[in-house]
């Protein structure tokens, strides 16, 4: 199994543990949305740029911003950049302080 894919089957279990998808009559609990699976693989992303040693810069222009020129300095220091990347960086933990790593471990 690649990565992606196990990482997209974890996704759904996930959300499915913390009743993130739609009921059984309409679909399988698993499922996600399109919007819901990048998020989550985003995150994912995020936590595996911050365990690798990235600097919080380097995690927003690379993986959240990836289409934008990094910022420096002061500019840096204030951006709307900054504060969302750390928002996200801040999901991305508690999702995994919350046991979804261990659905990548039984996968």
């Amino acid at each position: 199994m690649t990565g992606v894919s196990l990482r997209l089957k974890a996704t759904r279990s996930y959300a499915a543990l913390l009743g993130l998808a739609a009921s059984e009559k309409t679909r399988a609990p698993y499922l996600l949305t399109a919007y819901r699976q990048r998020r989550l693989i985003q995150l994912l992303a995020l936590l595996d740029a911050q365990t690798a040693g990235h600097s919080l810069r380097q995690i927003a222009f690379a993986i959240v911003f990836p289409r934008n020129q990094p910022l420096v300095g002061a500019a840096w220091k204030g951006s709307g950049e900054r504060r969302h990347a750390h928002r996200l960086l801040g999901e991305a933990q508690r999702m995994c302080h919350h046991g979804y790593r261990t659905l990548l471990e039984k996968g």
